[in-house]
């Protein structure tokens, strides 16, 4: 379907509508130029809700929690699972969210030496990608086992620490967003 998902904050207050100031990075796969439904990670005071927010109507309903905090999360345009790595730990952990049951799924512990991921994002192929913010390294991670396929290093000419988020749109070009 037209669906996607970001990371974002998410709050379940009244209304369940996004505040003003969530920012939204728009990751995934997109069937045709426009979605009607994101997935937002990484909200509520646990910095651990998921949630689902939709543009037709601007509402937003937690739909589930993540096994840890995470900044960097992805839609497989395949499965249809929402992956996340945690954050703040050198070595961190691969899991998903199952959006069919609205369960986790702990996949492995991931070798990346880093504990500053905070993008991911799927190409068409079903092949996943994530960056470290502090050093601009860009990995391709095995989404069954959690370790890196691929270290492509640092991409040259593109700085952009702190949160942010990478993409790739339906003619599998990859997008890097940066956030202050």
């Amino acid at each position: 379907g037209n669906d996607t998902n970001s990371t974002s904050s998410l709050s379940s207050g009244a209304g369940n509508t996004p505040s003003a100031s969530a920012g939204l990075f728009v990751v995934g796969d997109f069937v045709g130029l426009a979605c009607d439904t994101l997935y937002a990670t990484g909200g509520g005071a646990t910095l651990t809700e998921i949630g689902v927010i939709n543009t037709n109507t601007a509402t937003a309903n937690v739909i589930g929690t993540q096994l840890f905090i995470s900044f960097a999360s992805a839609r497989d345009p395949q499965t249809g699972l929402l992956y996340y790595i945690e954050a703040l730990t050198s070595n961190p952990q691969l899991a998903y969210f199952d959006l069919s049951d609205n369960t986790n799924h702990l996949v492995a512990t991931t070798n990346i030496p880093s504990n500053t991921i905070v993008r991911a994002g799927f190409r068409k192929d079903g092949k996943l990608f994530t960056m470290d913010a502090n050093t601009g390294e860009l990995y391709a991670l095995n989404k069954t086992t959690g370790q890196i396929i691929h270290n492509y290093g640092y991409v040259q000419s593109v700085v952009i620490p702190g949160s942010g988020d990478l993409a790739f749109d339906i003619d599998d070009y990859m997008w890097l967003f940066a956030g202050g």
